[in-house]
């Protein structure tokens, strides 16, 4: 099957790698220690635009679009991504995932020690929403998740990696930022937590130099 590029990238190189039976599309661009950038459920790397020219002075930045179909667990994209990195010969990475792609970092890290160097996670989670909690009881699929997700929360305990967690003051409710910061500050006190004024998604658009500037402050840190 041919692929074609129909809006080439804004910035950096469109690239394709072939995993198993998928031809999984990113953008790689900059120079330095890898850093594989996460998007959030069913988004592309656009959403990271206005930070990957920010990023890349200091780093090589492969920007993934969102892998597989809609109902690939957070385990399964994790694993999807080592297969990545393995194949592209990344190394040690260090990774980034905003939303769902937090949770991917996370999962990624605790599983594949080996492949991981340190994590920022922008608006990310490891404690579900309860929302999704509750309709565990009507839907076998989200029961699965559930526990799914409760086994990320038991691995990731044992994470010993630097970790940067940003989070905005008025990021949807939905999201139960004050759990996550709790299991952070418990099990991960190694963690950076930042709050930024806002939206975190709002925030990251409107102020991509203040996010990437502490981003860059956390790995140039922690190198």
């Amino acid at each position: 099957m041919s692929y074609r590029i129909t809006c080439k990238a804004k910035n950096g190189a469109d690239k394709f790698v072939l995993v198993g039976l998928q031809k999984i599309h990113y953008v790689e661009v900059g120079k330095g220690v890898p850093v594989v950038l996460i998007p959030g459920s069913y988004n592309t790397y656009r959403i990271w635009n206005r930070m990957i020219p920010l990023l890349a002075e200091n780093s090589r930045l492969v920007a993934l679009d969102y892998l597989g179909e809609f109902e690939y667990t957070v385990r399964e994209q994790s694993d999807l991504i080592a297969q990545i990195v393995r194949q592209l010969e990344l190394g040690q990475v260090n990774l980034m995932g905003c939303a769902q792609g937090g949770a991917v970092a996370f999962d990624f890290a605790a599983r594949y020690p080996d492949l991981a160097s340190k994590i920022v996670s922008i608006g990310g989670h490891i404690i579900l929403p309860d929302a999704i909690k509750d309709e565990s009881k009507k839907s076998q699929n989200i029961t699965g998740r559930t526990l799914r997700m409760s086994a990320i929360q038991e691995e990731a305990k044992s994470l010993k990696l630097p970790i940067l967690y940003l989070y905005g003051t008025k990021t949807n409710k939905e999201i139960p930022l004050a759990k996550n910061m709790e299991f952070l500050q418990k099990h991960l006190p190694q963690a950076w937590i930042v709050a930024l004024e806002g939206g975190i998604f709002e925030t990251a658009l409107k102020n991509p130099q203040e996010v990437a500037g502490l981003i860059q402050d956390f790995l140039k840190a922690n190198s």
